[in-house]
């Protein structure tokens, strides 16, 4: 990535230096000092612009890979909802379905408003696990919700730092309490199955 941003810079450069020496050695009235501070302000604009073009938006990244992941996430949940044989895995998974369709939705609004584009996300397969169902398959499932919800809490707790965008930190923010109840749920469910 630092080559690209090096080469752009570079190009930007060199492209502004040619127009910039062409354009001083058409003008009769500038002076030299003039010239060469119109030169290093263009030079200077020019990396200002290759910079910014090259640096991630925090607030369309977090938004795109943070409803990727909850996208996954509610493919495992319909997963436990589906194949489960525990009675309480499956009225957990139904909860927190729920409450992450919330956060698709949320997301899904902040994006349509802030013209970003999320990305599809094909779950096929996403959710299988190589246990049949019954208790190792359900043991399975809670290992992953607990790693996801890990996960999950990581990136949101990374992004109340990162991202700029008020209303998309209020989201961030409203969202972390559920993915630790969430947490703390299959951290208990873990624990029995040990």
């Amino acid at each position: 990535m630092k080559s690209i941003k090096v080469l752009i810079t570079a190009f930007c450069a060199s492209t502004l230096l040619m127009f910039g020496t062409s354009s001083c050695n058409n003008t009769d009235n500038g002076s030299a000092a003039d010239s060469t501070a119109t030169l290093g302000e263009k030079l200077s604009a020019a990396a200002d612009s290759a910079k910014a073009a090259l640096t991630p938006d925090p607030n369309k990244s977090f938004t795109q890979d943070a409803s990727s992941d909850n996208t996954k996430e509610l493919a495992w949940l319909q997963a436990g909802v589906d194949h489960g044989s525990s009675r309480e895995l499956k009225a957990h998974a139904k909860m927190m379905i729920a409450d992450h369709q919330k956060l698709a939705d949320a997301l899904s609004g902040y994006a349509t408003q802030k013209s970003i584009e999320l990305p599809s996300v094909d779950t096929t397969g996403i959710a299988s696990l190589s246990e049949k169902p019954g208790k190792d398959w359900d043991k399975a499932w809670v290992d992953k919700m607990v790693e996801a919800h890990q996960d999950a809490i990581n990136k949101f707790e990374s992004a109340q730092n990162s991202v700029t965008d008020p209303e998309l930190k209020g989201i961030v923010d409203n969202t972390l309490p559920t993915l630790h109840k969430h947490y703390d749920m299959m951290k208990q469910m873990q624990d029995k199955m040990k």
